[in-house]
């Protein structure tokens, strides 16, 4: 193996997250908050890089997520002002209509869902449930600076799936990067990096 970088590790931490998150079977009894636990590092590792201009391989995937909007494939985030019904076990649920997020960017999507996780002191974050089930997480998100506010829940398959979406975006950004593009070994390297606990 040659000299490990810091790219290599960022990349293999954010790999490892993709991977957990994708696993299969999720965990049985506690999948919404695996998913949420998993998506929590994603977020704030991934918008740490890319809005670090000193970090120009990963700030130039900011500049790629300014022009995708969150609806689109892979992201398909539900921002339209109306309620979805969603069946589970048999039961239709409501879930509440986002409220401000219909002109988002993926990048502005991600960097409002990095700072509510990030900044939970105000209860930004709450659970969703139907009944005694958890079925994902409410949104409180706000921006001061622009002058807006907007409220979002995400369900299981929503937090997973916006998780998987910019941890591969991220990791495909490092590895195709400037000096990592003709570099073949680059993944391999990265992912043999081992874990050892203290």
């Amino acid at each position: 193996m040659s000299y490990i970088t810091g790219d290599h590790t960022k990349w293999a931490v954010v790999d490892r997250l993709r991977r957990m998150l994708d696993e299969k079977p999720y965990h049985s009894e506690y999948s919404v908050t695996q998913s949420y636990a998993l998506l929590t590092p994603i977020l704030c590792w991934t918008l740490q890089n890319i809005r670090n201009e000193a970090d120009p391989v990963a700030h130039r995937l900011l500049g790629k997520l300014k022009s995708y909007c969150v609806s689109a494939a892979p992201w398909e985030v539900q921002v339209s002002p109306v309620e979805r019904i969603v069946m589970v076990d048999g039961t239709k649920i409501r879930v509440p209509a986002p409220r401000n997020f219909d002109q988002h960017t993926v990048a502005c999507f991600l960097i409002d869902l990095r700072n509510a996780v990030a900044h939970g002191d105000t209860r930004t974050v709450t659970p969703f449930n139907h009944d005694e089930l958890l079925l994902g997480f409410n949104f409180a998100c706000t921006d001061k600076r622009r002058g807006w506010s907007g409220e979002i829940t995400l369900l299981e398959c929503d937090l997973r799936r916006v998780g998987l979406s910019l941890a591969q975006a991220y990791c495909d950004a490092i590895s195709s990067g400037k000096p990592h593009k003709h570099d073949s070994s680059f993944k391999l390297e990265a992912a043999a990096i081992k874990e050892l606990a203290a």
